[in-house]
């Protein structure tokens, strides 16, 4: 991070105020060392949500990063891309809605055996088995969820949340076996916030090192999506999908974003 080809962000104003508490926290960029920061407020990341809402005019193409299959796939690797211009990166809470909400009824399916909820998304249960290779059973259910790939910011950070989902529920294993659907969605919500927040200030702010880390803007995340009291009324992917919207405009009048 903090390269010269690293994308610079989007141009609205959300965006720059999400930059402008974020940037203390990593190296300044150019050499530049800042005092080890205290921690996060999670009111830092309020600019991100209000980023979430899809108000933003353009979208732009970013920084090309893929998942390192070894130990999680929630590692990230950043490899430059565009330079970045002046408009800001068109988020659709829907759309992402709509990409976690399929993306945890497949890993949702393939961990508990249900063959049939996989057909209704378009995978094959005995297939996925056989791969024996659990990051590629995340990149599958990704594929499935996030749909063709178009280059945009919004599409980078949408399949790096939906790999996150799919990795804590699935190949990682990470979450107790009788996990609540609430929480489920809550941390698709987190997710959510976290990716926008690591690819805005990717460039800015380096989470790798010193006191900040990337895992120190996923637990903020959660800890603000935490805020909200989520209603999960089914189990298919559209049932994900409108709770987690719902979550999304809940936090936003939580934060007294218009």
């Amino acid at each position: 991070m903090g390269t010269s080809g690293a994308w610079g962000g989007s141009g609205s104003a959300a965006a720059k105020g999400l930059r402008d508490n974020i940037a203390p926290l990593g190296d300044g960029g150019a050499g530049v060392v800042r005092a080890p920061s205290p921690g996060i407020d999670p009111a830092d990341l309020r600019d991100a949500v209000r980023l979430l809402d899809g108000r933003t005019s353009t979208q732009s193409s970013g920084p090309s990063s893929s998942r390192v299959a070894a130990g999680s796939a929630r590692r990230r690797s950043r490899t430059g891309g565009s330079s970045g211009g002046t408009g800001g990166a068109k988020r659709s809470t829907s759309r992402s809605a709509t990409a976690a909400g399929r993306s945890i009824a497949g890993a949702v399916a393939y961990r508990t055996g249900d063959r049939g909820a996989l057909e209704r998304l378009g995978l094959d249960f005995d297939e996925l088995s056989s791969l024996n290779d659990s990051f590629e059973v995340l990149r599958r259910i990704v594929d499935m969820a996030c749909g063709q790939p178009d280059s945009t910011i919004e599409d980078h950070e949408r399949r790096l949340m939906a790999a996150d989902i799919v990795d804590k529920l699935d190949v990682s294993g990470s979450l107790p076996t009788e996990v609540s659907a609430e929480t489920i969605v809550m941390l698709a919500v987190a997710a959510m916030i976290s990716e926008l927040v690591l690819s805005e200030c990717g460039d800015v702010a380096t989470f790798s090192s010193g006191e900040t880390t990337e895992q120190d803007i996923r637990d903020t995340a959660e800890g603000l999506a935490a805020r909200v009291t989520y209603s999960v009324t089914g189990v298919t992917e559209d049932d994900f999908a409108t709770a987690i919207e719902n979550g999304v405009n809940e936090l936003r009048g939580i934060l007294g974003i218009e």
